[in-house]
């Protein structure tokens, strides 16, 4: 666990009833669990009652009960061996970020799951795509015991990604056969050297790629609100070569 999220969990006294941005964190936590309550700091009838259905009987949050809240992310980002490769960490990585379903929480671009993407950003301003995938490469390579350089280091920019890996000859068109599982894909915006949303390649045949992205919806926007699985035509997309 990083420092923010350390920060962002920490309890110092137990969180109750009334208005607060305590109360505004335990009403985003119990929507990471599936519990579905209105965000907005207001701690009422709903909120208890999303958290007895938590945990039966509780009407506050301690540290302990903010840990027991906060597992669902815990476990999704916690750097795990899922293979001997980058590539086949980064695969494992990104479905293992996949199966909590991280979704937007308390508005656009917000929410714990967008702010451990984006390094504590949230709201209109911030697409998370990028986010999503650099934390998941960072989080595979980490699992590995190593650090990613060069074009794969920490961005939240699709174009600055899509530039360092054309300068550093790693970016092919999305039927090029060194196209792999792994790999990123960017999806060319209207002009030459803009990007508009990205993903992770989990596998591919000759016309398709089979992929893990954030920040999209059932109809593949750019512009969505959860991490999901989607397929997309390989001719439609540029690739980074990992």
């Amino acid at each position: 666990m990083n420092a923010r999220l350390k920060k962002e969990l920490t309890v110092s006294s137990p969180i109750g009833r009334g208005i607060s941005a305590g109360a505004k964190l335990v009403q985003e936590y119990l929507n990471v669990n599936g519990i579905i309550v209105t965000v907005d700091g207001d701690w009422g009838p709903a909120t208890a009652k999303g958290l007895d259905r938590f945990r039966n009987g509780a009407i506050a949050v301690d540290q302990a009960l903010m840990d027991a809240l906060a597992q669902p992310l815990l476990r999704a980002i916690r750097p795990t061996m899922t293979g001997n490769s980058l590539a086949d960490a980064i695969v494992g990585t990104a479905v293992q970020n996949m199966a909590p379903r991280p979704i937007e929480i308390g508005g656009q671009n917000a929410g714990p799951w967008v702010r451990h993407y984006m390094d504590g950003h949230e709201g209109p301003d911030w697409p998370w795509c990028m986010g999503f995938v650099t934390s998941v490469l960072a989080q595979a390579a980490a699992a590995l015991g190593g650090k990613l350089s060069g074009h794969l280091i920490r961005t939240y920019s699709c174009d600055v990604m899509g530039g360092r890996a054309r300068d550093a000859g790693k970016l092919v068109g999305g039927t090029s056969s060194e196209a792999a599982p792994g790999c990123v894909f960017l999806m060319p915006g209207a002009r030459k050297g803009d990007w508009i949303h990205t993903g992770i390649i989990i596998d591919l045949d000759a016309e398709t790629f089979s992929t893990i992205e954030g920040n999209t919806n059932d109809a593949g926007s750019r512009e969505g609100f959860k991490v999901c699985s989607r397929i997309r035509r390989r001719d439609r997309l540029d690739v980074v070569l990992i």
